[in-house]
């Protein structure tokens, strides 16, 4: 009886879980070939949006301006992008830092997430531009050639609230 007790005991001073499941796949090989559009962006500028109270707790939308610095496979036109800063399904992105982004269409905006933006190690030179093209002809798996970008992008723990406006 006492065992019973305590077990009980224990799982109301749990507390409750955090579960999370994200809507999009992680970007993986048959995305990244899928694509129309494959390109190389550098983001240029973030910026937090105002969010009320209840939106906080399930994270911050950011808005950023890139600029394309390379077409790959078709020509896309996006200069501004959005995503979320969350614990369970957001991703981190930095302004001055180079990436690669994989879009089915094309458009002046698109929403950024770990399924179609890939990080860059550093910037985008003649060893990356060779690895991404094997990973485009089916030559190379984007989950091997890119590992380390792929876990990079998940945002976790996330970052600090955005400081106060003035």
């Amino acid at each position: 009886m006492l065992r019973i007790i305590l077990l009980i005991s224990a799982l109301l001073l749990a507390g409750p879980a955090a579960a999370c499941s994200c809507v999009d796949t992680p970007l993986d090989t048959a995305s990244a070939k899928a694509a129309r559009h494959v390109f190389v962006f550098r983001v240029i500028s973030t910026t937090a949006q105002d969010e009320s109270q209840d939106d906080r707790l399930a994270g911050y939308r950011v808005s950023a301006k890139i600029r394309v610095l390379a077409n790959v496979r078709g020509k896309t036109t996006a200069r501004e992008l959005d995503y979320w800063i969350h614990r369970c399904c957001g991703i981190r992105l930095e302004a001055g830092k180079d990436y690669i982004g994989f879009l089915r269409s094309d458009g002046a905006s698109f929403h950024a997430s770990h399924a179609n933006v890939l990080p860059l190690w550093d910037r985008f030179t003649h060893p990356e531009a060779d690895d991404l093209e094997a990973v485009l002809r089916g030559k190379a798996k984007l989950e091997e050639v890119f590992a380390s970008g792929l876990s990079e992008i998940s945002q976790v723990p996330p970052p600090p609230p955005p400081c106060p406006a003035r």
